[in-house]
């Protein structure tokens, strides 16, 4: 049954599947994976009904999650290929990038072996391996990962409902990260590699850079707390989600949230000593996070330690401050007029 594809501003009819890369007309390797009917898709992906595609750049959100998982692929085989005993774990850091974070407790990266490994990385992007997925069942998965070494994918496999799992194979290399990936290893060539003891920081484009690196900017305390919370998350148990799940297994969820809740508590009486020893330099204290993080929550519980030890804070929220529109309803014309609500309060 023939059906049809909308792309690029064309429309084709096809007799049989079709891949979304051989749409395009010339290779075009800044195009990293696209939206078929308004889901992301790998160009690898195949066609076999009516379809609108939207191609997409690093200058799109989506497309950079494609391009950094990627881009972890591409480090992570360049670290095996050089250093076959050190095992690594992703994370973000800094500077909207992705810190590499040694396992072992003997090792750590230095600006000679951070050189090496970007060496390597760019030689396997220059070589344009192709990245192949396969499907295999979970028994044999299991054995194709002790095989490997990846312990942290052997022990989430117990956890998966699926019957099946995915990998990718590049150039004999296995492995995969959770996430759509880019045909081949030619599509990276945007990427810095830095020595950020213990580890490694990996900068990739960024959609809201125009599809650029942004320049690195360090950030020591922020960098701190993360070191802070990693420490947090080994000393209970609870540094991945492998973790999380066998303490929750073992002592049950509420007795992680208390261990959890314990952790805040010493941390905000901490915070509040702190408070107090500088209280002379301190004006204005800010809380920032996404919408709906805890911000308030936290404002409030801060606010009591501080009533506790003396200090008598004025809480001003940004819930304090919100949007009211008046829709009016006029001979079939909707009219919208808005305007701001302050509340005060002591």
């Amino acid at each position: 049954m023939s059906f049809t594809v909308k792309f690029l501003g064309k429309e084709k009819t096809f007799e049989k599947k079709v891949r979304l890369i051989d749409l395009l007309e010339s290779e075009d390797k800044s195009i990293v994976c696209a939206r078929v009917n308004k889901r992301l898709r790998e160009l690898n992906y195949e066609l076999d009904k009516d379809a609108t595609v939207e191609f997409l750049t690093v200058t799109d959100a989506d497309a950079v999650k494609t391009y950094e998982a990627s881009l972890r692929y591409v480090c992570a085989m360049a670290i095996n290929r050089l250093y076959p005993n050190i095992k690594v774990r992703f994370s973000y850091n800094v500077s909207r990038s992705i810190f590499v974070q040694v396992l072992n407790e003997d090792k750590k990266f230095d600006r000679n072996m951070a050189a090496k490994i970007e060496q390597e990385m760019r030689a396997i992007v220059k070589s344009d391996y192709q990245l192949k997925r396969f499907k295999l069942l979970n028994e044999d998965a299991a054995d194709l990962y002790r095989k490997h070494g990846l312990d942290d994918k052997l022990a989430v496999l117990k956890y998966r409902p699926e019957p099946t799992v995915h990998l990718y194979e590049c150039d004999g290399y296995l492995n995969y990260m959770y996430s759509h990936m880019v045909p081949s290893t030619g599509y990276l060539t945007d990427f810095v590699v830095r020595a950020y003891p213990p580890g490694l920081i990996l900068q990739y484009p960024r959609a809201e850079c125009g599809g650029k690196i942004p320049p690195f900017e360090d950030a020591p305390t922020f960098g701190k707390t993360l070191k802070e919370s990693h420490t947090w998350g080994v000393i209970a148990g609870a540094d991945s989600v492998i973790g999380i799940n066998e303490h929750i297994k073992r002592d049950g969820v509420i007795d992680f949230i208390q261990l959890c809740e314990a952790r805040h508590n010493r941390m905000l009486s901490d915070l509040g000593q702190d408070i107090c020893d500088n209280i002379n330099d301190i004006r204005m204290i800010c809380i920032a996070g996404p919408s709906s993080s805890g911000k308030t929550t936290f404002a409030n519980r801060l606010r009591i330690e501080l009533l506790s030890r003396g200090v008598h804070p004025i809480r001003i929220s940004i819930d304090d401050y919100y949007l009211m529109a008046i829709l009016t309803l006029n001979q079939s014309k909707l009219s919208i007029s808005s305007y701001s609500i302050r509340i005060c309060s002591h």
